[in-house]
């Protein structure tokens, strides 16, 4: 599926739920097409998207950027769970506070949370985490305290659709019966 038409579906229903107060900004560098179920990949930005609203107190501006990026031996050794390839990278950054070292290293363990069991089930970024896994991605996350957060999620990348041959100019089939 089109991951960038996942995408602005998914924008749309935040823009509902959370009252246009959050502003997304989305930018791609063309259609992005990832294999996986596009249900589950929603679900999973749902979560960040949430995630990052809840960081935001002060509101702000949540950042969906779509690129490729390809991994070679030397570059997936710095990713826990990559394999060289190409990829379609997912960034979401949001304009919070930024989270922690020691926090960081805990976002994915289900059942973490900063804001008590009263308030969270800390289960959406392991939820995400799993999702990304289960689609043969990766996910990681970076931030710096005072600044923001963000998220990247890598998707194995699919070739682009094959496209119709079409005559450089009409041609002409003659039929001979006999």
């Amino acid at each position: 599926f089109d991951l960038n038409r996942c995408i602005q579906k998914q924008i749309g229903e935040f823009a509902r739920s959370a009252g246009g107060s959050f502003p997304v900004v989305f930018r791609s560098t063309g259609a992005q097409l990832i294999r996986g179920d596009e249900a589950q990949i929603r679900e999973a930005l749902r979560l960040l998207m949430t995630n990052a609203q809840e960081a935001m107190v002060a509101g702000g501006t949540i950042t969906i950027e779509v690129g490729q990026v390809v991994l070679t031996e030397a570059s997936a050794q710095g990713h826990p769970d990559a394999r060289p390839g190409s990829y379609v990278t997912l960034t979401l950054s949001d304009t919070g506070g930024g989270i922690t070292a020691e926090v960081l290293g805990q976002v994915f363990d289900p059942y973490f949370s900063t804001s008590g069991l009263a308030v969270k089930r800390g289960l959406g970024l392991a939820v995400a985490y799993g999702i990304l896994r289960q689609s043969g991605g990766m996910i990681e996350a970076h931030s710096s305290v005072g600044t923001n957060t963000f998220f990247r999620m890598y998707f194995p990348a699919l070739p682009p659709r094959p496209q119709p041959r079409r005559p450089a100019e009409p041609e002409t089939i003659l039929v001979v019966d006999d």
